[in-house]
């Protein structure tokens, strides 16, 4: 950090938070994972004290804290830390988690918040990350503010169920930190860790959704059911309430984000203006580049349709799975002269169902993590879309191409999650099957079937306001 790059952060950000950054900078990378570790180790010591936890949960967590600072940092491998991380979240039981949350939620973070706010804002733009990695829903807007905006994007990823949750909290006030002196703060989905701040009036927060419309019950609809947060809980550390625009596809949509945020009817909050990570499916160079992509990955995609199988999870957090029920053979036999398929589960499922041997990388690919191509990409190249209760069915109407909407469990899972929309309600993006073989025997004829009239005006009614601008209003919106 030159002089220059000093003086600003004294100017902008405060001795204590230049002092850090400078820490942070010249520190070797695992010095610095070091010392989160030993601060998290800290700070979760007396709270399983005061939250009753046993003499030997006490002792383990002491053993830990004594190893870290024993530690030779040039031996610490990601092995090593991931174990410190997994032994600390087994100490981390019900009431400590529960302690920590108040802790941090209503006292740590709105006071770090309030300290960082006595410096001027900055033209930072901070994006929270509650996992890791820059998420589809920010990928798009966080590159155009780089590369067309006086601004400089800065990602926050919390690690969410990778570290500690003690960590994952420390993770949380450094976000903070930055938030105090941002020109906007970008979130993808609910966060508790706002709830109690005092956001400055000169700083906006601006909800992006992770997705365009919504099938599946979520938020405040779900409040008491067994899996989710109680309504009492939802009161106690809200997640909505600090929104200065909620950005949305279509006025059509709005009162689905009204009920599950419990906001006013008509708010104006919610804004249908767009939604950023559309915006590429209309730049002709993005679309090349997703083809050239897919033929690189999988040659033989140049001689074939791509069907693009991508549902939802089932279950509850942490125990999210992906379903099983595509009968992949059937598939191969039936359709594999014309077509391969291409398996995107959620990112979040666990427990992943394999492709049979015989045709993995031969008729079926699955593309779930890390395996070369996002959602965005997989849609932008697929000639059919096979989904069930995802939000991608809206997205994918904008591409006017076939959509199946794979639904062998509605019934079941109407009851247990909740729905927005009826079955007949849905059947207007595309036909509903319970089959493997009625969706095969639909893609065999589906030039005879298909009506693309019919994806078009489900467009235009849920994703009208998805013209390739949206990131322009958004910050249209920041700037205003």
């Amino acid at each position: 950090m030159d002089i220059n790059a000093i003086m600003k952060n004294l100017r902008t950000k405060g001795l204590r938070e230049t002092l850090r950054i400078r820490a942070d900078r010249s520190a070797d990378p695992r010095q610095k994972r070091l010392r989160r570790k030993l601060r998290a180790t800290r700070i979760l010591q007396p709270v399983m004290a005061e939250a009753g936890s046993s003499p030997e949960d006490l002792a383990a967590m002491e053993t830990i804290l004594q190893e870290m600072e024993r530690a030779d940092v040039n031996t610490l491998n990601d092995d090593r830390f991931s174990e410190w991380d997994q032994r600390m979240r087994a100490l981390e039981k019900p009431p400590v988690r529960r302690a920590l949350r108040t802790k941090f939620i209503k006292e740590v973070l709105p006071n770090a918040y309030d300290e960082a706010a006595a410096a001027p804002v900055t033209n930072d733009i901070v994006f929270l990350q509650p996992r890791k990695g820059l998420n589809q829903s920010f990928q798009y807007i966080y590159h155009r503010i780089e590369r067309d905006y006086p601004y400089t994007p800065r990602l926050f990823e919390l690690q969410r169920g990778i570290v500690s949750a003690t960590e994952h909290y420390l993770n949380a006030e450094r976000f903070i930190r930055a938030a105090a002196t941002a020109k906007a703060i970008m979130v993808h989905e609910s966060s508790e860790f706002l709830g109690y701040v005092n956001i400055r009036p000169e700083t906006r927060v601006i909800q992006l959704w992770h997705g365009c419309g919504i099938i599946k019950s979520i938020g405040l609809d779900n409040a008491n059911k067994p899996g989710f947060k109680s309504q009492a809980d939802y009161e106690e550390f809200p997640e909505y309430n600090k929104y200065d625009l909620v950005t949305i596809a279509s006025e059509e949509l709005r009162w689905v984000f009204e009920r599950f945020m419990g906001l006013p009817a008509g708010s104006p909050v919610i804004q249908p203006i767009g939604v950023s990570r559309t915006d590429e499916f209309f730049d002709p160079e993005y679309i090349d580049r997703c083809y050239q992509k897919l033929y690189e990955r999988i040659p033989a995609a140049r001689e074939k349709k791509v069907i693009l199988y991508a549902p939802t999870y089932r279950g509850v957090d942490p125990n999210r799975v992906a379903p099983d029920r595509v009968d992949i053979p059937l598939f191969a036999r039936e359709l594999s002269d014309e077509y391969i398929l291409i398996i995107k589960h959620h990112q979040t499922a666990k427990d992943l169902p394999p492709i049979p041997e015989e045709y993995d990388g031969v008729f079926a690919w699955d593309m779930t993590r890390g395996q070369g191509m996002n959602i965005n990409e997989l849609m932008t190249v697929s000639d059919v879309c096979i989904s069930d209760y995802s939000s991608l069915v809206f997205e994918f109407s904008l591409f006017q191409r076939p959509i199946l909407l794979y639904l062998f469990d509605v019934e079941d899972y109407r009851d247990s999650r909740g729905m927005y929309y009826s079955c007949e309600e849905l059947s207007a993006c595309g036909p509903v099957f319970k089959t493997s073989e009625d969706m095969v025997e639909y893609l065999r004829h589906l030039d005879e079937r298909f009506d693309k009239s019919q994806v078009t005006a489900f467009r235009d009614k849920y994703m009208s306001a998805c013209d390739g601008h949206a990131t322009e209003r958004i910050m249209e919106f920041i700037e205003g």
